[in-house]
């Protein structure tokens, strides 16, 4: 199990989706965290099980839900959250 460090990037993204998702639907932006918080569970404890991207060399990316990813890259003792992106803007 590896260590999980968010980019400052990924964190204001993330608490963006989040917070406007909320707005539309409470259980929705709770859904969300849940799954997202799940799948970087998943990252930490096996950070080779998603595919590489090339988004950025180097990088793997996540499918958290339809319209969001998770990038990352995984370091030698730490997996790093590149980005959490929304794939409807053409970001994958």
């Amino acid at each position: 199990m590896l260590p999980v460090i968010w980019s400052q990037t990924a964190k204001r993204n993330y608490a963006s989706v989040l917070e406007s998702l909320s707005e539309k639907s409470l259980d929705a932006a709770i859904k969300l965290d849940e799954t997202t918080e799940k799948l970087v569970r998943q990252i930490s404890n096996f950070p080779l099980s998603f595919p590489t991207t090339d988004i950025k060399q180097g990088c793997r990316r996540c499918v958290v839900a339809k319209h969001y990813s998770l990038v990352y890259e995984v370091r030698d003792r730490f997996v790093y959250l590149v980005s959490f992106r929304d794939n409807r803007h053409g970001n994958h």
